[in-house]
């Protein structure tokens, strides 16, 4: 739930807390920036989602919408 991501945020970084007028994605948005607008945080990066393969992995490919594309992968042989 972002709502309650965000509260738990904010109390942990010992901001206010944010405001939210719904709870769609546009209210989450406005509910973050506001808290970012006290500039006592400052993002670095965001990451959605992350993983790792071997270096045996070979063929991995994935698509900008996270998809993976697995037909194609296989593994090469260890060495020794």
């Amino acid at each position: 739930d972002p709502q309650v991501a965000l509260n738990q945020l904010a109390k942990t970084l010992q901001l206010s807390a944010p405001r939210f007028l719904g709870t769609t994605s546009d209210d989450i948005y406005h509910a973050e920036n506001a808290l970012l607008q006290s500039q006592r945080v400052i993002p670095l990066l965001h990451l959605r989602m992350a993983w790792a393969v071997s270096k045996i992995v070979m063929d991995w490919e994935n698509t900008p919408d996270g998809m993976w594309h697995l037909p194609d992968l296989w593994l090469a042989p260890a060495k020794p």
